[in-house]
């Protein structure tokens, strides 16, 4: 499910372009790393000049709280069926668990009943899952009905995405309904992605308009990405613009990535020139890497390198 870094963009190199064009949310924030010789740097009109290689970034997801902690139940299942959770007898005839950092389990036995912790949610599941921060349950029965928790979020769902961080239900149905929990976000969806810490939903329809959760963005949209730690929704349309939300950044896009801790929107146009969200930093670009708090590196033409805060 969701799951939403330094990246380095070698524009005459078709196999990082593709690794560029596989970015998402989610996904998942992990990108490739180009080391860079020791080079002659130049100041540039902006700040100071760049460092050779940017510091190791670590690959895990790093939290909006730093003391997050995950402490996840030790569970077990013994020879009669009884299921334990840190010691403690929760039910029997145990089949199925799921664990979540929020010491929640969810559950199901072999008489086809659900259950979180030792609380019944209901019957004849067919597919459960548990949100890993939140311990939101979600489930479907075999009736088609679609659950969260004791709530019944609907019926004929074809996708569903459960957010591990929220624990928001996105699920479309077999009428093209789109949905957050119980509430109706619009019709005829194509595409959805959620924001792993914020929860907003970025979509598009079959008509190419883009939307963040009920507000409508624009039209045309090509490509899409949902930022986990801000929501922002950037995205590019047949034109070739680049968009923030709705706020249109440049046109004559080439190339765009996103950091992921801050939503900055760092592009590259056919000229070759270089930008962070809708200020131009450079020019004469032939690669770039960026930090996951929108820190910006590049070399030019000619050899030297660049850096912006």
């Amino acid at each position: 499910m969701n799951r939403l870094i330094a990246l380095a963009v070698l524009l005459a190199a078709p196999a990082q372009a593709q690794l560029a064009e596989k970015m998402s949310a989610a996904a998942r924030l992990d990108f490739a790393g180009l080391a860079v010789p020791a080079l002659r740097f130049q100041r540039a009109a902006a700040p100071v000049p760049a460092r050779a290689v940017l510091p190791p970034l670590p690959r895990e997801i790093v939290y909006p709280d730093p003391n997050y902690r995950c402490n996840k139940p030790l569970v077990h299942v013994d020879s009669w069926g009884d299921i334990f959770k840190d010691g403690a007898r929760l039910g029997s005839s145990a089949r199925d668990f799921k664990t979540s950092c929020s010491g929640d389990v969810a559950w199901t036995d072999t008489w086809g009943a659900i259950h979180k912790n030792d609380s019944s949610l209901g019957s004849s599941v067919s597919s459960f899952d548990i949100a890993w921060n939140s311990g939101d349950v979600m489930w479907t029965d075999s009736s088609g009905y679609i659950h969260k928790n004791n709530e019944t979020l609907g019926s004929s769902a074809n996708r569903v995405a459960l957010n591990g961080w929220t624990g928001t239900v996105v699920w479309s149905d077999s009428s093209g309904y789109l949905f957050k929990d119980q509430e109706r976000l619009g019709s005829s969806v194509s595409q959805f992605a959620s924001g792993l810490f914020t929860g907003d939903v970025g979509w598009t329809d079959t008509s190419g308009n883009i939307y963040k959760n009920r507000e409508r963005l624009g039209s045309s949209a090509q490509r899409f990405s949902v930022n986990d730690y801000t929501g922002s929704v950037v995205w590019t349309d047949s034109s070739s613009n680049i968009y923030k939300d709705s706020t249109r950044l440049g046109s004559s896009v080439s190339r765009w990535e996103v950091a992921p801790y801050t939503g900055d929107a760092i592009w590259l146009d056919t000229s070759s020139n270089l930008y962070k969200n809708a200020s131009r930093i450079g020019s004469s670009v032939s690669r770039f890497e960026i930090a996951r708090d929108g820190r910006v590196q590049w070399q030019d033409a000619s050899g030297r390198w660049y850096y912006a805060p």
